[in-house]
């Protein structure tokens, strides 16, 4: 009985966990959706001013 409980368990945590990893985010239509914190924080460290932070950031060439 404690085996079939177990596997039953087990089974369950896993559909969930596949489940869980086959969901995409979903987009809210915002315009800052698509923004990448992680790229805005390593064009900050290689920018020398603030304006050429500015400058980089709102660039449409770079996206």
């Amino acid at each position: 009985m404690k085996k079939t409980a177990s596997w039953m368990l087990l089974l369950f945590a896993t559909v969930l966990q596949v489940q869980a990893q086959s969901q995409t985010p979903k987009s809210l239509g915002f315009p800052g959706d698509n923004f990448n914190l992680y790229a805005a924080l390593k064009v900050f460290q290689e920018s020398k001013t603030l304006e050429a932070f500015e400058r980089a950031i709102n660039d449409p060439e770079k996206k």
